[in-house]
């Protein structure tokens, strides 16, 4: 998954592990404890982005782990940072096929599931601020012409329910 928080990137992949038989869904939120406060996604501080790099090296090695136990990682991540999208990339080189689901949505759309979390305490409502959201998007890595060219990326816009056989169909004609 690839995505700025609040773009649809947990729904849609609870939607794929129902319906993709031994799937598990990886979340980068629960590497890191759970903080509600704006400084926490600023990774001009030299401390949170260790932090994030940290919690990233965690959930792809543990990606690893469920590859290896027979199972598919739903990497449920904004892999907003280049660098962190080139970790996982890194996984082809050991035969393991990498798809890409970038959600996107309006700002008007964002706000609106951020003020939904304002009363949750959960991995999921963790940014629940837009000045934090801000943030994010003014420090994210846009994927690049050629991420973005990849027959295995697939960009869905959210601000609409998604149509999850679109993304099922999607998946399974990659999957060849």
């Amino acid at each position: 998954m690839h995505g700025l928080p609040a773009t649809g990137k947990s729904t849609i992949a609870k939607e794929i592990q129902k319906n993709l038989p031994n799937s598990v869904i990886l979340k980068s939120a629960t590497y890191r404890p759970i903080k509600h406060n704006t400084s926490y996604f600023d990774e001009t501080l030299s401390e949170i982005s260790q932090q994030k790099d940290e919690a990233y090296k965690t959930l792809i090695n543990d990606a690893k782990k469920a590859i290896s136990a027979g199972k598919i990682p739903i990497l449920d991540a904004t892999f907003h940072k280049k660098h962190r999208r080139n970790w996982v990339y890194k996984l082809e080189k050991d035969g393991i096929t990498i798809k890409i689901l970038s959600t996107r949505c309006s700002d008007k759309t964002i706000t609106k599931r951020i003020g939904s979390r304002k009363n949750k305490k959960n991995a999921d409502s963790m940014l629940n601020q837009k000045k934090a959201f801000d943030i994010m998007k003014l420090q994210a890595d846009p994927l690049t012409k050629d991420e973005n060219t990849l027959k295995t990326t697939l960009k869905i816009n959210t601000d609409k329910p998604v149509d999850s056989n679109e993304v099922l169909n999607w998946l399974k004609t990659i999957s060849s």
